[in-house]
């Protein structure tokens, strides 16, 4: 079976696989431990869905969506998808790559007043950006709110690993001709916040809802080593 330029040229997959290439890159999946290729992030976005259980006819809003490139697999099977971020230039992405889909720009803590529901409401590599303890649960709670059936905290730093996870970038640090001072004035006031597992534990038996936490496994993810999953569901 032979094939034509023409054919090639206008291969839906090969153009989509460049659009996600360069939504993967606007995301900032694209250096060091965090950098992914188009193929293992299609890997690995499956991996998340499935743990999930996202189905195709549900409708999914994602907080800290950023140009959308976690969310544009699922828009490709044509699963309904929204999103919110803080990043105006970054909405503007995902608004023209995943065009006849909701995103707006707004804080994470906001999402309560975008007066709709959706069957799953996700983060993914977003909690560890927050201030602290206190924004996080006002997230955590208004997720729950806009939800009719599952939330997802995807890619959450791990307190039980804290110590590691600074010891092993300090040493690359090192390896590579700089000073641990040198490390800590690079990365000054561009800290994660990591989180215990039992935090979000307490936080699904006071909004009375199902838990499963799972550590992170993909093993192509420079970060998987350090990082886990939370999938909640509310009982009915």
């Amino acid at each position: 079976m032979t094939i034509s330029w023409r054919e090639i040229w206008n291969k839906k997959d090969r153009i989509n696989k460049i659009i996600l290439d360069f939504l993967i890159k606007a995301d900032g999946f694209d250096s060091g431990a965090g950098a992914f290729d188009v193929e293992d992030w299609i890997n690995y976005t499956k991996s998340l869905y499935d743990l999930i259980g996202i189905k195709s006819n549900y409708k999914v809003y994602e907080v800290g969506c950023g140009s959308g490139a976690f969310l544009f697999p699922l828009y490709l099977k044509g699963i309904d998808v929204s999103g919110v971020d803080y990043s105006n230039q970054l909405i503007e992405i995902a608004t023209k790559f995943l065009p006849e889909n909701s995103f707006s720009v707004d804080d994470a803590v906001n999402i309560s007043k975008i007066g709709k529901t959706y069957d799953v409401v996700l983060s993914h590599a977003v909690f560890f950006y927050f201030k602290n303890l206190e924004y996080a649960e006002k997230v955590f709670k208004n997720m729950v709110n806009i939800s009719n059936n599952k939330i997802a905290i995807l890619d959450v730093c791990d307190m039980d690993k804290f110590e590691k996870y600074h010891s092993k970038r300090i040493e690359k640090f090192i390896a590579e001709g700089f000073s641990k001072e040198e490390y800590e004035k690079k990365y000054e006031g561009l800290d994660h916040l990591f989180f215990e597992k039992k935090w979000f534990i307490e936080l699904a038996k006071k909004y009375n809802l199902k838990i499963n936490i799972m550590d992170q496994s993909y093993k192509n993810y420079g970060n998987s080593e350090f990082r886990f999953n939370v999938i909640l569901e509310k009982i009915s």
